[in-house]
């Protein structure tokens, strides 16, 4: 998934909250056919929320299975959603109050994406929640379970290839630290030098410190000015750096329209690591 266990632990030097991860069913050859790109798409957008509200304490993720159903979960120690705020999960997620808006920010419309995604795989999306105690959210799909032999390639070659990019630098715009992580824990290993700016001020301002940036990845919904704009704004000023736009909120339908605001390229939220390398290799080879 977007955010990997691995990444998580990484956080503990920056929140004090513990991580857990626990499988409902032991062994390495446990496989269900569902879509994978929307699968880890809910599970991102679950850990991505329980991280943002919780301070302290501990945030756990694992499955089991239930009847014929795969039961997933992410539960957190985190603020809890009062009692007359829990219909949100049924229409575009509006904050618990505006107080935590401030504090925490975004706008939790990835939950309610999340729900309708978790339809279209042929399950739902539920959860339990207590002010101050924490919040358990939940989703299931059916288990339909696939055999070894019903692997796709990309499933069976976990391997990949990494540039080495010593001499370049790419300046990451996202608001999301998990998000961050990630694509840090990744672009290690090409030796590339990264900058990360959460707004889109903050990346204007980087920008009018020192354009000398080989790349941009640009995460479009984000605070104070999101990526749309934040672009309109380059392109104002004349700087011509290659931008490519991440997004969870987009179908492979949406690429031309993404394109026409002036994007060089763009990658939908959960960022696969194979196609992340192709298109930053892309770019820097023209």
């Amino acid at each position: 998934m977007l955010v990997s266990f691995e990444s998580l632990k990484k956080l503990k030097e920056i929140k004090h909250i513990r991580f857990y991860a626990k499988k409902g069913v032991p062994g390495k050859d446990f496989i269900v056919n569902t879509d994978p790109k929307r699968f880890k798409q809910v599970y991102t957008h679950l850990l991505d929320n329980a991280l943002k509200f919780t301070e302290k304490g501990k945030v756990e993720f694992g499955y089991y299975i239930k009847d014929s159903n795969l039961i997933c979960y992410v539960k957190d120690t985190g603020i809890g959603i009062p009692f007359e705020k829990m219909d949100f999960v049924v229409k575009p997620f509006r904050q618990a109050d505006e107080t935590d808006t401030r504090k925490y920010g975004g706008t939790g419309l990835g939950l309610s994406i999340s729900k309708k995604l978790v339809e279209n795989l042929g399950g739902r999306m539920w959860f339990e929640s207590e002010t101050g105690i924490g919040t358990t959210f939940y989703f299931s799909i059916p288990n339909e379970q696939a055999t070894k032999n019903e692997m796709s390639d990309s499933q069976k070659s976990g391997s990949l290839h990494f540039n080495n990019w010593q001499n370049k630098k790419i300046l990451i715009a996202e608001d999301a630290e998990t998000n961050f992580r990630f694509l840090e824990a990744v672009l290690e290993k090409t030796n590339v030098t990264l900058n990360w700016a959460k707004d889109g001020k903050e990346v204007l301002d980087l920008l009018e410190k020192n354009s000398d940036y080989d790349l941009i990845l640009m995460d479009i919904q984000m605070p104070v000015l999101n990526g749309n704009e934040v672009l309109k704004q380059i392109k104002s000023k004349g700087i011509k750096i290659p931008v490519i736009a991440q997004t969870a909120f987009a179908m492979e339908s949406d690429r031309q329209e993404i394109i026409n605001l002036g994007y060089d390229d763009y990658l939908i939220k959960p960022i696969e690591i194979s196609l992340l390398l192709k298109k930053i290799s892309e770019i820097f080879e023209k």
